[in-house]
Order: C-alpha cells, then sequence, then structure tokens
C-alpha cells in the first residue's frame, strides 16, 4: 500500500514539474534500410520506448544549414546559414533561448559549426565560440568542428584555454552529459540538453578498435545503387561508418542510463536524430547535401513520455529541422514564438489528430556549394512525401521517384507520361510551400551575392570538379495502371 501511495505521488509530482528536454544527435548518421545491418541494441530498444518517424529529413542536408534550422526554427534562406562553415548570427531568438526563458538551464556539449569564419574557410574551427553566439545555451562544452576523434579539442563555458576529451570524444561527452543530467536531477529546476557527435561523420577509419571488431567486411551488404565500380571503396567506409554508428549506440545507453538511475525519465522527452546523412558512393557520389534518400533521410525517435500508450510506433509526419523546434516546444506544453517556420507536429506524435497539412517535407539545396561544387549538381527545390521524391533543379525537372517501388531511387520517373499526374501534384505542393518561404528559387549566383557567400563558396576545400551523371539513366519503370496508385493531393 505505502509503495503504491508513493508512485502515485511521483506520478502526480511529474504531471506537474515541466518537461526536461534532452536532444542528442549525430553527424551523418543517415536512416535508410542498410543501418539495420549495425550493432545497436540500445537504439532498438530506445525506438521501442518512443514513436519512430520513417520519414524524418534533412531537407538542407548538410551540417550547418541543419544545425542552423535546428536552432532557429527557420528553414536555411530564412536564417542564413545556406553553406557549411558560415556563422548563425545572434540575432535569432533559438530553441534554447526560448527554453531559458521559461526557467530551464540549458546545457550544450559537442560539436557547433554554425560559428564559421566571415570570409569562408576553416579559420575558426578549433576557435573558442563567445558567448552571444552560443544561442542561449549557458552550461557549454563545444567545438566548432573538428572530426579528429581521438584527439578532440573543446572550450569549457568562456576560458580561452582549449581542453581535450579523453580518448574517443563521443564516449568523453555522454559521460560528462550523465553526469550533467545527475547534477540536474539534484535541482528542482526543468533543463534542456543538447548533446552533438562528431561521429559517425568520415574518417571511417577511426571508430574503437572494439566496434570495428563486430563487422567482417565480407558480410556487408552494399545498397543496389552503388554501381559496380564504387562497390570496393564503399564496402571499406560502410565498415568504419557501422563501427561508429555501434559505437555511437553504447554512448546513448550511457545518456540514457543516467535519466533511469536519476528517476528522470518519467518526465524528460528524449530525442535521438541525425543532422544528415552520407551517399558513401550511392548512385555514385560521396558526402551529403544531394536530394537523394541516403543524403536526406535521417533516424528520428522521439520518446515522449505523454505518449507512453504510444511507444513502439510509428508517426509519419515528414519532420524537418526546422519543425524541431516548434514541435520540442509543443511537447513541453510552452508558447511558441512567432518567428518560426517549421511545423509544430505535437497533435499528430500524441496521436490526437493529424495535422491540417500535407505529408510533404521540403528538399532545398538554394546554393550550388560545397558537394553539390564538386560533383557538378546544381542548386535545387524538391519535396518528398511518404511515398515520392521530386526534385527541380535550375535548368527545370530533375527528378522523380516512387520510393516505395523503387527505394533505391534507381528508375527516374521524370519524362514518364504515365507518371505526369503525380509529377503535377508534387510541383504544385512545391510551390505552395516556396510561396509560404517567400522563395522565389533565385540562381544560386544569385543567393550567393546577395548573403555574400563568394568567399565561403571558394573556399569550400573538396578540390577538383569531379564529373559526374545519374548513372541509372532514364529507365522505364513498368507503370502497369500509375495512375490508379497513390497520389497527392495539394493542400492551400
Amino acid at each position: 500500500m505505502l509503495k503504491q501511495k508513493l508512485q502515485l505521488m511521483r506520478q502526480r509530482l511529474t504531471q506537474r514539474r515541466p518537461q526536461n528536454v534532452v536532444i542528442v544527435f549525430a553527424d551523418q548518421w543517415r536512416g535508410t534500410a542498410d543501418v539495420d545491418q549495425c550493432h545497436t541494441p540500445t537504439l532498438d530498444r530506445f525506438k521501442s520506448q518512443g514513436i519512430n518517424f520513417p520519414n524524418a529529413i534533412s531537407g538542407c542536408s548538410q551540417c550547418s544549414p541543419y544545425r542552423g534550422s535546428l536552432l532557429t526554427g527557420l528553414y536555411p534562406l530564412g536564417h542564413g546559414v545556406l553553406v557549411n562553415d558560415a556563422c548563425l548570427e545572434p540575432k535569432h531568438n533559438s530553441i534554447a533561448s526560448t527554453f531559458k526563458r521559461n526557467g530551464y538551464q540549458t546545457a550544450y556539449i559537442g560539436k557547433w559549426h554554425v560559428y564559421g569564419a566571415p570570409t569562408g574557410g576553416f579559420g575558426r574551427r578549433n576557435s573558442p565560440i563567445p558567448e552571444q553566439y552560443r544561442a542561449g545555451f549557458d552550461h557549454w562544452q563545444g567545438n566548432e568542428c573538428n572530426h579528429n576523434y581521438n584527439n578532440s579539442p573543446f572550450f569549457l563555458n568562456d576560458d580561452q584555454e582549449p581542453k581535450f576529451w579523453k580518448g574517443y570524444d563521443a564516449i568523453a561527452q555522454s559521460r560528462c552529459a550523465a553526469k550533467l543530467i545527475k547534477k540536474f536531477a539534484q535541482n528542482a529546476q526543468p533543463f534542456f540538453l543538447t548533446v552533438s557527435w562528431g561521429p559517425p561523420h568520415d574518417p571511417y577509419h577511426s571508430a574503437p578498435q572494439g566496434y570495428k571488431d563486430l563487422y567482417n567486411k565480407s558480410n556487408i551488404k552494399i545498397p543496389d545503387n552503388v554501381p559496380s565500380e564504387h562497390q570496393d571503396k564503399a564496402r571499406e567506409q560502410l565498415c568504419g561508418y557501422y563501427s561508429h554508428i555501434s559505437a555511437l549506440d553504447d554512448c546513448l545507453k550511457t545518456i540514457l542510463r543516467s535519466l533511469k538511475k536519476n528517476n528522470l525519465e518519467d518526465n524528460t522527452i528524449v530525442v535521438f536524430t541525425s543532422d544528415h546523412g552520407d551517399m558513401i558512393f550511392s548512385h555514385g557520389l560521396t558526402r551529403k547535401l544531394f536530394p537523394f534518400e541516403e543524403s536526406v533521410r535521417i533516424p528520428l525517435v522521439i520518446r515522449d513520455p505523454a505518449s507512453k500508450h504510444l511507444a513502439g510506433q510509428q508517426c509519419n509526419a515528414p519532420i524537418d529541422a526546422p519543425d524541431l523546434m516548434p514541435t520540442l516546444l509543443g511537447l513541453a506544453n510552452l508558447k511558441q514564438p512567432d518567428h518560426v517556420q517549421g511545423q509544430d507536429w505535437t497533435t499528430s506524435i500524441r496521436g490526437k489528430k493529424p495535422e491540417k497539412n500535407s505529408d510533404a517535407g521540403l528538399l532545398s539545396a538554394p546554393v550550388q556549394a560545397g558537394p553539390l561544387q564538386l560533383y557538378g549538381v546544381q542548386a535545387y527545390r524538391g519535396v518528398r512525401t511518404s511515398r515520392h521524391t521530386y526534385v527541380r533543379n535550375e535548368s527545370g525537372d530533375w527528378l522523380l521517384f516512387d520510393n516505395i517501388t523503387d527505394p533505391f531511387q534507381m528508375n527516374n520517373l521524370i519524362q514518364n507520361k504515365e507518371a505526369k499526374g503525380v509529377k503535377d501534384d508534387l510541383e504544385q505542393i512545391l510551390r505552395i510551400k516556396l510561396k509560404r518561404l517567400n522563395d522565389n528559387f533565385e540562381s544560386s549566383n544569385q543567393i550567393i551575392a546577395k548573403h555574400r557567400l563568394e568567399h565561403h563558396v571558394a573556399k569550400t576545400g573538396l578540390g577538383a570538379q569531379i564529373p559526374w551523371s545519374y548513372p541509372w539513366g532514364n529507365r522505364r519503370q513498368s507503370l502497369t495502371k500509375y495512375k490508379d496508385r497513390q497520389t497527392h493531393t495539394p493542400k492551400s
């Protein structure tokens, strides 16, 4: 009887206490099916405790643009971080500052990557980040960008001298987060904590040996859309990539165990996600920023104490980086700032009713820079629904895929007459989305000039251009009664 009364008291206290929020996100962990080969028991268990989002995307799938959107609730053209190593200006009302105004302690651990040099290049990647550029995070153990995971610097709050994470940085960062959670648990004040890992971003050879030992290269299944001439390189990289992912799975366990040990599971919203994927030679491409699944699809799982009855279920919302700020504020029952462009998906997540919106997420790479520049791919806009991907670039219609019948996107339907109705519907959805964001699809050169990004584009550091074309041509897929399949009706 006494035990039941204590449990009831805890439940009532939890209901009255504001929800803590923990965001854990990896750099370059893609959400495509091949990652199911990875040894990730913690993430598998976490998915059974939370809600999985199979259609989550990184609409502008590169580190800095994604992070700018996560922090501000704005799309890249709204916050101005359009390329890697650009700087997010302090004028933006951030997710951390919003939680802070609502009485939350705020903390950030790990990679930042939105304090780029004004003239481009990597000059600030290991520099201390001034307080006004930390977007409202009080406790700070961050660094701009470093992918030497076994010799990784960080700056502690306002200390101008770098310290170094001990060993593999993601492990040390996760242990630090666990200690910080214990400290927060001793205070009645709610907290907003973000942990940003550098892996599984390349270099792929640098995961701890124990995690490399989990994989045998000969047993790794290469995605079907990796051309034969790239398969050996892809196998080598995937082996290291998956090793990093397994290491991060144990890091996630460290953070989740700390929440449980400190009795915070029932009043903490936990988000696990990533900023973008990596092509790893799918379609003959490397890196990211492309509109293909390996680049734009990301994992997203939200464990929401108020949605325990929905644990293990899926939500098909096409959540993108700008949506995380309004959605997490909604889940925490906090007022939405007026400036955000992303959507609050709270009611869909909690199973109350579907949102009044299409199921389409926006794909947008406004500037031909970085990987696009490397491979000669034009800037583009597009939409990804639960079934289709449609993209047009500066030359016109470019890509149309049915991702259910063609999950590896090897059948471009853009010139298929039987798919014209689907293409037209998706084009209308795209136009509506661009109009809402005042995006006139100006040329890459116009946007570069407007945002003074000439030096940034010139200093991408990726080397000489590599000639590339879509390797599968415009093969015609068998489309028997295609017009009878699912289409998408635009909504105003």
